[in-house]
This record gives structure tokens, C-alpha cells and sequence, in this order.
């Protein structure tokens, strides 16, 4: 009886999936030689689906599936809204986490997910047409804004893949990560881009996000071999200093290290930092420790993992992104015609004026900041 069921669970296991081009016969005879049985999808492993095709909706179709049985095994006549309410988001708005956690999922799945949990917490049914009271956008703001606080699906799935990604940067000592580096040709601290070639779904979904991951991560600088001085983002409020180049003309491809930018006696290049990049900025630099050979390593760290207001966070990465609705980005998307400051008539209002140059700001500056850290 143990060989039997030995022999039943290794035969149920043994599938072999073949290439699309391979001819029949030849499908054939390797299966029938080595006793497989051939298969066109190879199921799931650990609970997700092993993608080796194009996704489409179908692929993540049994998350939906999934959902509806749960709600076939409930009453939901004889629930209060109270009841659906907390049904829906502590078990339907949870099921799809894991999958999400890997892959991109499609948004027409995501928002077929979010219909479902908003037509049963109105007490939607085949037989019953209810009322939506709120609209779902509101319910996904915070609850003390209002809200109920349900998550956006491709939001949260965004930020699962962007959290990987950040995770590939900082976590260089785990061995996934290491196989992931090693397999898709990673190459620096934080690459400009990724390998984007013949890779899997994870892979794709973290390239898809990539710059995003890049803009969200400050350099702590240590002996300035790892960052790069042009396109990492190194000094607070300006973001990468490609941006601010006055000779772009003059940045090479390749990764320029900060501590090329460090003259002999260990201060700060000067003549040839004044050459390439305008005044504010170098005064933004003149505030930075020169890296040393004898510091630390160059560190990364999220900006979202900075100890302060979540309402900041989110001011200081629209900030990063240059996303503020500052009058500059509000004639960008024909928001206004003027895009002067309409407090100092500052011929031009952007990131850097609203934060650092602005009459009241600056005044505001001088007095948060002390004489001897100026």
C-alpha cells in the first residue's frame, strides 16, 4: 500500500512542459520515453501560478473565483453594513495580497476585485440592486480623513513590486536577491536601468517601476566610491544633479563616483564644481561632508523609512518627482497661463523657488537654522 501511494504521488507529479516549437512527434516520444505526462501550464507552486506564458486576466482569474466562494458561503441579507464593511477588508481585500507580493497583476483583475468588494459592502447581489452611498475612491482614503481605509489593488500590487526592488539595493546580503542580480546582469549600486530582455513576470514588474525605486532612495554618503555623482540622488531637494548641469554636454555615460569630486587636501573640488553646476547648488553641496576613503561605505535607505509625518513623506517624494502643483507645473498641464510667484513676482515659481528661494522661505530658513550649521 506505501509503494502505491508512493508511486501515485510521484507520477501525479511528474509533468513535462515543452517549448511551443517543438514538433509533435517529437513532444511524443520524450514523453512517452521518460515517462511524463505533457502538459500546457504547470500549475501553481506555493500558491502562485508559474508563469512561463503572456499574462492576461485569465491567468489571475482564480483570484476572482476565489473571492466569489467566499461569498457564496455568506448571508450577506442578514449582515448590517458595519458587518460587510469589516468582512470586506479583513478577509476579501486580503486575498489577493500574496500573488500581488510577485507579480504584476492586470488592472481589469484589480478592478473587477474592487467591484466585488464594493457591490457586497452596498449589499449589491444578482437579485438585489443596491445604492452606492460612497464613491470607491472616497472609501480608499485614510479613515481619518474620512475614509474607510480599503487599498487601491494596482496601487498596493505597485508598491509590493517597488518594495522588491528597493530590497534588491539594500538587502545585497540575502541569496535571493544575489540570484536575481547575478541572473538578470546587475550592474552598480543602483543601476540607471535594468536588463529588460527575455526575463520573468517579477522581473518585469520590478522594471516597470524602476525609476520610481530610484527617486525614492537617498544615498547616506560614506567614502563616495558607490554613488554616483551625477545621477544618484545624493542631496536633498535637488534630486539627481544631471538635472542641474550647465554643461550637460560635458557627463560621461559611465558611473562617476563622488569621491572623484574631492580634491587632494580632502575638501570639495570647487573650481571644477563652480564650472559645471549653478550657485544654489554648490551652496546645497558646500553643506556636505567631503566623503573620505576612511568613512563607511555608501548606504541606501528608503525615503518612505524617514522617521516623520506620513503627509511629509508624500510632500517629499511629489518633491523629488518635481510633481508639486507649483505654478511652472500648472502651465506645464494648462492649469494657468502665469507661471511667475504670485507672493514675491518671482518671474518663475518652481520646486526649488517654493522651497529654498522665496522671500518668506528664506526668512523662515534663517530662523529654523542655526548661525554655525548655515
Amino acid at each position: 500500500m506505501e509503494r502505491d501511494v508512493f508511486m501515485s504521488a510521484t507520477e501525479a507529479q511528474a509533468h513535462e512542459l515543452v517549448d511551443l516549437n517543438v514538433e509533435h512527434d517529437l513532444k511524443v516520444n520524450t514523453s512517452g520515453g521518460l515517462g511524463f505526462s505533457h502538459v500546457d501550464n504547470l500549475g501553481k507552486y506555493l500558491g502562485v501560478p508559474l508563469l512561463h506564458q503572456r499574462v492576461t486576466k485569465e491567468t489571475f482569474q482564480y483570484i476572482v473565483d476565489n473571492m466569489r466562494k467566499k461569498l457564496a458561503g455568506w448571508k450577506s441579507k442578514l449582515l448590517s453594513l458595519a458587518d460587510r464593511i469589516t468582512l470586506a477588508k479583513g478577509v476579501l481585500a486580503t486575498i489577493p495580497i500574496y500573488a500581488m507580493q510577485s507579480t504584476k497583476i492586470p488592472k481589469g483583475v484589480c478592478h473587477e476585485m474592487e467591484k466585488i468588494i464594493c457591490n457586497f459592502g452596498w449589499g449589491k447581489t444578482e437579485e438585489k440592486k443596491g445604492l452606492n452611498l460612497v464613491k470607491w475612491d472616497y472609501l480608499c482614503k485614510e479613515m481619518k480623513n474620512g475614509g474607510l481605509g480599503f487599498k487601491k489593488f494596482d496601487c498596493l500590487n505597485n508598491a509590493f513590486l517597488m518594495k522588491i526592488g528597493f530590497n534588491l539595493v539594500k538587502k545585497t546580503d540575502h541569496l535571493w536577491v544575489q540570484v536575481l542580480r547575478v541572473k538578470y546582469r546587475w550592474k552598480g549600486k543602483l543601476p540607471i536601468s535594468l536588463y529588460e530582455g527575455n526575463t520573468s513576470c517579477l522581473w518585469k514588474g520590478v522594471c516597470g517601476f524602476w525609476s520610481m525605486v530610484r527617486d525614492g532612495v537617498i544615498w547616506n554618503i560614506g567614502n563616495g566610491a558607490s554613488v554616483d555623482f551625477w545621477r544618484d540622488n545624493w542631496i536633498k531637494d535637488w534630486g539627481p544633479l544631471i538635472n542641474s548641469c550647465t554643461k550637460p554636454k560635458c557627463i560621461p555615460k559611465q558611473h562617476v563616483p563622488l569621491k572623484d569630486f574631492v580634491s587632494p587636501s580632502g575638501d570639495w573640488n570647487w573650481p571644477i564644481l563652480n564650472s559645471v553646476l549653478p550657485r544654489p547648488t554648490i551652496l546645497s553641496i558646500s553643506a556636505y561632508k567631503p566623503p573620505s576613503v576612511h568613512d563607511r561605505v555608501d548606504s541606501a535607505r528608503w525615503i518612505w523609512h524617514i522617521l516623520v509625518p506620513q503627509k511629509l513623506r508624500v510632500f517629499i517624494w511629489l518633491g523629488l518627482l518635481d510633481r508639486i502643483l507649483t505654478n511652472e507645473n500648472r502651465v506645464r498641464r494648462q492649469l494657468t497661463t502665469d507661471a511667475s510667484c504670485m507672493i514675491c513676482e518671482s518671474s518663475l515659481e518652481n520646486i526649488d523657488h517654493v522651497l529654498r528661494f522665496c522671500t518668506p522661505v528664506v526668512a523662515i530658513w534663517i530662523y529654523v537654522i542655526k548661525v554655525e550649521m548655515r
